[in-house]
């Protein structure tokens, strides 16, 4: 991204991947009490945080308070699997908020977002240090309902920060004059294409987990354009009751505990 040589001799680079853990206890939390986190997070004197607005096919949206993606990854996996994402996402937050957030949407992000975004030129950066009452804003820049969001709502009723409009002081241009409606992430694998089939379970197939997951890996071939998607058949989550008996294994792709069975 070009910044190294903007910090040099000012500041030093931390890769999180390499740098020691520690965990971490979360007051009051709602799911989850505990999180093993980078030891620099929660022990510096101040935290800025540089999100890009966008949607977010977990999420719904991602700004500063989904921007803590400070977890190991065989962690983050494990909580997207038990249906309390949002509630996770709002304890994590809680582990070192944010001093100050700078908000980009210069450049915003709709659709298919994280991985298959398409780019919305909005013109205008968000900042505030409160990071839920920037998200507030955020959404609203998107055409989102902020009180619709989980973890943002998680955090306005433990009393974090405001979402309600006539809470947050506003500088600048008004949020009307620069907000669109932005077209939000789908999970559904209708009209992907006529060779794949996708066997769904009926009472578990999450949205923010496997089924996500799965339809952020397609994205790379519906939103790329690409006509490469061979005859591929895909069973995710639970229970499936009718599932063909002469699907090709070689073709057939089972995703996730819930479809273990199979």
């Amino acid at each position: 991204m070009g910044l190294f040589p903007y910090i040099d001799g000012v500041a030093t680079p931390v890769y999180f991947d390499e740098a020691r853990h520690v965990r971490v206890d979360v007051e009051d939390s709602i799911v989850q009490g505990s999180f093993v986190v980078p030891a620099v997070w929660p022990a510096v004197d101040m935290f800025v945080s540089l999100p890009k607005i966008k949607v977010n096919q977990f999420a719904t949206v991602s700004v500063s308070v989904k921007n803590l993606g400070f977890l190991r990854q065989d962690e983050r996996c494990r909580n997207h699997s038990d249906g309390t994402l949002h509630e996770k996402i709002a304890d994590l937050y809680r582990v070192r908020p944010p001093d100050l957030v700078l908000a980009d949407s210069i450049v915003a992000g709709e659709g298919q977002g994280p991985m298959m975004a398409r780019p919305v030129a909005l013109s205008v950066m968000v900042g505030g240090t409160n990071g839920i009452a920037v998200d507030a804003v955020a959404c609203r820049l998107m055409g989102v309902n902020p009180f619709e969001v989980g973890h943002l709502r998680y955090l306005e009723e433990a009393g974090i920060g405001p979402l309600g409009d006539h809470e947050i002081e506003v500088a600048g241009e008004k949020v009307e004059d620069v907000a669109r409606c932005f077209d939000l992430p789908s999970t559904s694998f209708e009209g992907l294409s006529s060779n794949l089939r996708v066997f769904m379970g009926a009472d578990r197939c999450c949205a923010f987990g496997c089924r996500g997951m799965v339809r952020c890996a397609l994205d790379g071939w519906v939103e790329g354009g690409s006509t490469g998607l061979r005859e591929m058949n895909i069973i995710v989550g639970r229970p499936i009751p009718d599932l063909p008996r002469d699907l090709d294994p070689r073709r057939t792709i089972v995703v996730g505990n819930c479809a273990v069975e199979h």
